[in-house]
């Protein structure tokens, strides 16, 4: 199942002509926009970048009929009509195929008969070609994919030591007990007593309900794609990776050839020297970059999927991204590591402008749900990629985020000066201004701007909460420590350019709106004795009492034990 690459001199044979796009540049670079317009395609390069798509092409075409060969002979491999003792040509190949994922998963101690990463993805492309052969000519139109309810009770399915997202197999089997009796057709009495329905009775509430049992050519084809995915997880991923890290030491080598060149335009004659040295490391970089262009031809014609698959990536995506926000937080993962494995991948959405516009522009129910699902509870969970999710989507409403890079992170130049006076400047404030702008920012939108019923619930909800109080709001603007400290060292938001004059005053508000409702809740609220308080947070009037051993304490510790799902 593998065509094996040529060697560099077969390989440059195939292709004589080599090209590349001279305007190729990193995302994160913006410095050189200028300069790559100015990189216009001569008629000379434009003849060979045509020589080059050909050569391309032919090399296309050769390697099809090879494809085709391979693609033909698996669909052999999964011939389901030719019963030999009982047995299909399926059948035999499934066994075979499970053999050898078990023998080639991260489960497996010590791993055995390894097989190369380039011949496990070639092996993976053209097995799904074929299934997606006979997938055709029995695929049922569906909204949603399911798992048929028959594999439940048939335990047809092994993943080996792959976690199961609803938990182990006794674990589904006791909570769906009734639903597995409906589906087939068994009542079980009060007495404990199992009785199977007869056909007439079951049939019109089981069959309506659930589909009959699948024929052996849907169940195989499901446990085939079941394979197709395992494959591509012990392995076919890692191959792409290395392609994809090709692809990124062509760049490099594209924009290293650029900057040299750009300094042999701007380099002295009588510099011969280093003009020299600066020729020799251009000739490098083209050498280099020829080579791997003929090997990024080979990647192009034999990895990577048709251009119409690459044109149906955004509608995916976007499945993709509601798939997760639906599921990241379903009631019926039992997993924490799963739920937290979920959480990380939709992280990774909220990293790249792409991903991130995709879940913007997700239905407000969608957005709402994710939020909601996001801060939400559950036992041991780890917060960290949920906070970094929350900060990236939220940003403070845009309150003080005019900047690519944080400004406390830019470096600076140390005063010559005692050597033990020097040290990396601002170093204090580095996790203060990114996470406080976001805070203050979305505190002034719920209090000062919106105003209402939201301005109310809002500084209710703050001020009443025992771990608020305004001096931590105070030190924003460098107030507290000024006091404590050097007035230099003080952190404040006035320090920062990046903040507006408008948002300095809506700061100001918010503290002095606070001040006053603070002001008027403490007037109004009732004195509680010291030994009328929670013994547990000490902030809130006892208002349960735990039995049989008595202790008395607040609504707030119960209902946070209950929240992370244990026994109160």
């Amino acid at each position: 199942m593998h065509i094996k690459a040529p060697d560099d001199p077969n390989l440059a044979r195939l292709i004589p002509n080599v090209w590349w796009d001279k305007t190729l540049k990193k995302e994160e670079d913006d410095s050189e926009d200028e300069d790559l317009e100015e990189l216009e395609e001569t008629p000379a390069e434009r003849i060979n970048r045509k020589k080059f798509e050909l050569c391309c092409e032919r090399l296309g075409e050769r390697i099809e009929e090879l494809e085709s060969i391979q693609v033909e002979l698996l669909k052999c491999l999964l011939i389901n009509n030719d019963y030999i003792e009982g047995k299909t040509s399926r059948d035999l190949f499934l066994v075979r195929l499970k053999t050898f994922l078990r023998d080639h998963s991260t489960f497996n101690r010590p791993q055995v008969a390894q097989c190369s990463l380039p011949v496990i993805l070639c092996f993976f492309h053209r097995l799904i070609q074929a299934l997606r052969f006979y997938w055709d000519q029995t695929s049922v139109p569906s909204t949603e994919a399911f798992m048929p309810i028959q594999c439940f009770w048939n335990e047809s399915r092994d993943y080996f030591e792959l976690l199961r997202c609803g938990g182990l197999m006794s674990h589904l089997n006791r909570q769906l007990s009734t639903e597995l009796n409906r589906a087939q057709g068994i009542e079980v009495q009060e007495d404990g007593k199992v009785v199977k329905k007869t056909k007439d009775s079951a049939s019109s509430k089981s069959e309506d309900d659930y589909p009959k049992l699948d024929a052996l050519l849907g169940n195989s084809l499901e446990e085939i794609l079941d394979c197709v995915v395992l494959l591509y997880h012990i392995a076919a991923h890692r191959q792409l990776g290395k392609m994809c890290a090709l692809r990124e030491s062509m760049l490099d080598f594209v924009v290293n050839l650029r900057d040299t060149e750009k300094k042999i335009r701007k380099c002295p004659d009588e510099l011969s020297e280093v003009k020299e040295y600066l020729e020799g490391a251009k000739m490098v970089f083209v050498e280099k970059i020829v080579e791997q262009a003929r090997q990024m031809v080979w990647v192009e014609k034999v990895i990577y999927s048709p251009f119409f698959y690459v044109s149906g990536l955004p509608n995916l995506l976007n499945w993709y991204a509601r798939f997760l926000v639906n599921h990241f937080f379903d009631s019926r993962l039992v997993s924490n590591d799963l739920k937290d494995t979920l959480v990380q991948a939709l992280a990774c959405f909220t990293c790249y402008p792409d991903t991130l516009k995709i879940l913007e522009e997700m239905p407000m129910e969608n957005r709402i749900l994710m939020i909601q699902s996001l801060i939400s509870p559950y036992e041991n969970r780890s917060w960290a990629h949920t906070n970094w999710i929350l900060v990236r989507i939220w940003k403070g409403c845009g309150f003080g985020y005019r900047y690519r890079y944080l400004p406390n992170l830019i470096p600076h130049k140390a005063q010559p000066t005692e050597f033990s006076y020097v040290s990396l400047q601002r170093l204090d404030t580095v996790t203060f201004y990114p996470i406080l702008t976001v805070t203050v920012g979305i505190m002034a939108q719920l209090i000062v701007r919106c105003g209402g019923s939201s301005q109310e619930k809002a500084t209710r909800s703050l001020l009443l909460d025992s771990s608020f109080s305004l001096d931590s709001l105070k030190f924003v603007l460098g107030e507290n420590m000024a006091i404590r400290g050097k007035p230099d060292k003080a952190f404040s938001f006035r320090k920062f350019d990046e903040i507006s004059v408008e948002e300095m005053e809506d700061v100001e508000k918010l503290m002095s709106y606070l001040s006053q409702q603070q002001v008027s809740l403490t007037a109004s609220e009732e004195v509680v004795k010291e030994d009328e308080l929670c013994t547990i947070c000490y902030a809130n009037r006892q208002q349960a009492v735990f039995v049989p051993c008595g202790h008395k304490s607040c609504r707030v510790p119960i209902g946070f034990v209950k929240a992370n799902g244990q026994q109160a």
